[in-house]
């Protein structure tokens, strides 16, 4: 099982991190997976992704995913778009969907899209308590948008929440996993993040063998 991970700069610095420690070497996509703990069940995790990436700057690299012809493709988009007062809730996940829907016609195989996480940096026409009240419903919605699609599934990030009070979630304290109050830092927030993903591997993974 080959499997993709296509997002913003959650993906993009995490590749630099990790090549930091392994390396240009043309087996990188094997060592992601063996830094995921995941190589009993996945051959090679291809990171594509872009800093910034959103409506006005989007990134989906079709042609690139074609050729790696992933089983599953875990797409991480969004959080900038929802940072933004500009976009309304819906139109950030149906954009975020509709990514996913194109992955799904064009490259086939399972899609799982991911939700979005805590921040406190870079809000555009907000504060932390508006962001935090947009991601609750926007990760709503997208979880109920993509249980209308075939072939398409969502992913709560694991490990940004320690429990429920109620309906709502608790959240961590974003600097307990990050420096910039936006990506996960070298320690916590690598911790996390990777055991995130792990979890959606494995997810797609029984999704496939059933």
């Amino acid at each position: 099982m080959n499997v993709a991970l296509v997002g913003h700069s959650f993906v993009s610095q995490w590749e630099r991190k990790l090549r930091g420690s392994y390396g240009w070497q043309c087996h990188f996509d094997r060592e992601v997976a063996g830094h995921l703990s995941v190589s009993k069940i996945v051959s090679n995790v291809f990171l594509l992704g872009r800093g910034g990436a959103r409506q006005q700057m989007p990134y989906l690299p079709i042609t690139t995913l074609k050729l790696i012809s992933p089983d599953v493709t875990i797409l991480d988009l969004g959080t900038n778009d929802l940072a933004n007062i500009s976009y309304t809730i819906e139109e950030a996940a149906q954009w975020v969907l509709d990514q996913a829907i194109e992955i799904r016609n064009k490259v086939h195989g399972l899609v799982y899209v991911c939700s979005v996480v805590p921040r406190t940096g870079n809000l555009r026409g907000m504060s932390e308590v508006m962001f935090f009240q947009r991601m609750e419903q926007y990760n709503r919605l997208l979880e109920h948008m993509v249980q209308n699609e075939q072939g398409i599934y969502f992913h709560r990030h694991k490990g940004f929440y320690e429990g429920r009070q109620g309906k709502a979630r608790t959240r961590l304290p974003v600097h307990t996993w990050s420096q910039d109050g936006i990506h996960p830092d070298d320690f916590e927030g690598d911790r996390k993040y990777s055991n995130s993903i792990k979890s959606a591997i494995y997810a797609a993974h029984n999704k496939i063998v059933g």
